[in-house]
């Protein structure tokens, strides 16, 4: 049921605002692409500062035998939907709540509506532990997918995300294997950081004091200036959001082979009207893929991002299992030709 509970937006009842600001430093960035570049592009972010914004793995696109590099995030232009778990304590929807609200008040200008359910926007939810079930290695994971457009120019492409999802642990484990319950400020914390992954910021700063860090005891630290009412602000997601939407900031050459395996995909899960194409990027790797109405995807890994990306002539997309499939039995169009 949509708008049922109050909006969470810049300039709520309780602001929570903490002072991040992510020191460039001298460690190389990690995004494997220029962000020099970018700078001189867009004026913007003189005001805030790249901050480590050249720490954020691009989006890519292979077209006409290259790999596009680009930014996706979420658009400013209206309050992005979010779901809370539904087994969520008057506690932890108070904490989840005013890390939405601190990220409202970052300076973003992001919005924020709650709704029992979204299709497209940001769902979290409390990972089940036990039973063999699958739940974060730390305190959270988040996915999230940038949806690509049909239109576009040469330095910004027609994308947005349109979906992240956010699995949260309610409790850790010690070093002697016991579950030790998450405190208030670690909570908080990892709350503030997934978030951050879900507007759009999919990978991890190197040094610096940003909420993005990956470093346990500083995301705790930043939740409890939150806790304590503290202002919040975090340079690097104010620099991607300083940058419109989609910008292109590179484009390598892609093996013969690489760019004929994606165009096959494109053609097969074209004719067949599957939703897509989407990215989702991280760390390690990223994907290209389209999805069927039941959300079964069709996706091509690549292994090592961002890293891959100076050796890009050595890119390999390797196909999911239903993506593999289709590709082998093929268009059964192709056999009355």
């Amino acid at each position: 049921m949509s708008g049922s509970t109050p909006r969470v937006a810049g300039g709520a009842r309780l602001s929570l605002l903490l002072g991040v600001v992510a020191a460039v430093g001298c460690a190389p960035l990690r995004g494997g692409w220029d962000v020099g570049a970018l700078e001189a592009r867009v004026p913007a972010l003189e005001s805030v500062g790249a901050a480590r914004l050249g720490d954020l793995p691009p989006h890519f696109l292979p077209q006409q035998g290259n790999l596009t590099l680009f930014l996706c995030r979420w658009s400013t232009l209206a309050a992005i939907p979010v779901s809370l778990p539904a087994d969520a304590t008057a506690t932890e929807l108070e904490l989840l709540r005013g890390a939405l609200i601190a990220w409202a008040d970052a300076g973003l200008g992001v919005s924020f509506e709650q709704r029992e359910y979204v299709k497209h926007g940001i769902e979290i939810t409390f990972a089940v532990e036990g039973r063999g079930r699958s739940v974060p290695k730390g305190a959270g994971d988040t996915i999230a997918d940038c949806a690509l457009g049909g239109g576009g120019e040469a330095e910004r492409l027609d994308v947005g995300l349109r979906h992240a999802s956010i699995l949260l642990r309610r409790s850790n484990t010690d070093l002697l294997g016991r579950r030790v319950p998450l405190t208030r400020d670690e909570l908080m914390g990892a709350a503030l950081h997934e978030i951050g992954h879900a507007l759009g910021f999919s990978g991890h700063v190197a040094p610096g004091a940003s909420i993005m860090s990956a470093t346990t005891e500083s995301v705790r630290r930043a939740g409890k200036r939150v806790n304590d009412g503290e202002p919040f602000r975090d340079a690097t997601l104010m620099a991607l959001y300083a940058v419109p939407n989609g910008s292109v900031v590179g484009s390598v050459p892609l093996a013969p082979g690489a760019m004929a395996r994606f165009d096959r995909l494109s053609t097969l899960t074209g004719n067949q009207r599957l939703d897509g194409p989407l990215t989702r990027v991280g760390d390690r790797s990223a994907r290209i893929f389209w999805q069927s109405e039941r959300g079964v995807p069709f996706s091509l890994r690549v292994q090592g991002w961002p890293s891959v990306i100076g050796r890009s002539r050595q890119i390999i997309f390797e196909a999911n299992p239903p993506a593999e499939l289709l590709m082998q039995r093929g268009d059964p169009r192709e056999d009355s030709q």
